[in-house]
């Protein structure tokens, strides 16, 4: 196990019905399809959720009496998201011992169920953090409603790339900027328009291929896992997000999981990339 996401695995209320969803999910198989083997530890009812699609994926949940249920409703072209069913925080305690070295480590909450100040925890990893779950609130009725949110800047140091996107923060850039001062690199993802870069005091934008867009769930997730895993090769974070931003362009011609790109399309992509 060398790509361990952190964060819950959802139920996601369709029109279809139920499926999977969660950053962990999306994060995890896009890390298996691009050559690496992931785990993932979250806090979800695994018996009563159809785990066929992340089957071949090792899932580690403690606490394992409820999961996080999410259900997205549009009203007048905009989102509303609703939490029916929250499994509460993930505990690291009872972790299996080797899955506390992984060659990455991808912070991955979805409703405040993810400690950031765990990143000292894995000091060998390369530490990944996607932070939109840290700023979803949810009122009595299970409404959601964001409030940005900046960890303190010892603990955003710590992380070798964050993520967010222009939505979670409601486009301040006065958050960007105090997020872009304390971290090592940070991605700010604007959904068709692509991707802003800072790092080391420089920004660049990286365009977004035009595609016939059906459904951009997960592709926040997916943009993440495809950059943490190039960064980490690499060590380049412009390298790393002209390969995510193609990779999550793919992912929006399709739905779910099924939108994760094959490991052919990552092939073919990769030789026009080179």
């Amino acid at each position: 196990m060398d790509y361990l996401v952190i964060g819950h695995i959802t139920s996601d209320k369709t029109k279809s019905g139920y499926q999977i969803g969660g950053t962990a999910a999306y994060a995890a198989k896009t890390a298996q399809i691009l050559g690496h083997t992931p785990g993932i530890l979250t806090s979800c009812a695994i018996n009563h959720l159809d785990l066929t699609e992340i089957a071949s994926i090792p899932v580690f949940s403690p606490l394992n009496k409820s999961t996080t249920i999410f259900e997205n409703i549009l009203v007048d072209h905009l989102r509303k998201q609703i939490i029916h069913e929250w499994a509460g925080p993930i505990s690291l305690e009872a972790l299996p011992t080797e899955w506390l070295s992984p060659s990455i480590v991808h912070f991955g909450p979805v409703a405040r169920e993810v400690d950031p100040g765990w990143v000292h925890q894995f000091s060998a990893s390369y530490k990944g953090f996607t932070p939109q779950g840290i700023m979803r609130f949810w009122n009595k009725d299970g409404l959601v409603y964001r409030t940005p949110i900046i960890p303190d800047g010892r603990i955003l140091k710590e992380f070798n790339a964050i993520i967010f996107s222009i939505e979670d923060i409601a486009e301040d850039e006065d958050i960007i900027d105090a997020y872009a001062r304390d971290s090592q690199v940070l991605a700010v993802t604007e959904g068709r328009k692509g991707v802003r870069i800072y790092w080391q005091g420089d920004m660049r934008y990286f365009s977004a291929p035009v595609v016939d867009e059906i459904d951009s769930t997960g592709a926040g997730d997916i943009f993440a896992a495809a950059f943490f895993i190039r960064h980490a090769q690499t060590k380049n974070p412009w390298e790393a997000a002209r390969f995510a931003v193609q990779v999550a362009a793919i992912s929006v011609t399709r739905t779910g999981l099924e939108s994760i790109p094959t490991a052919d399309e990552i092939k073919k992509l990769t030789l026009e990339i080179l």
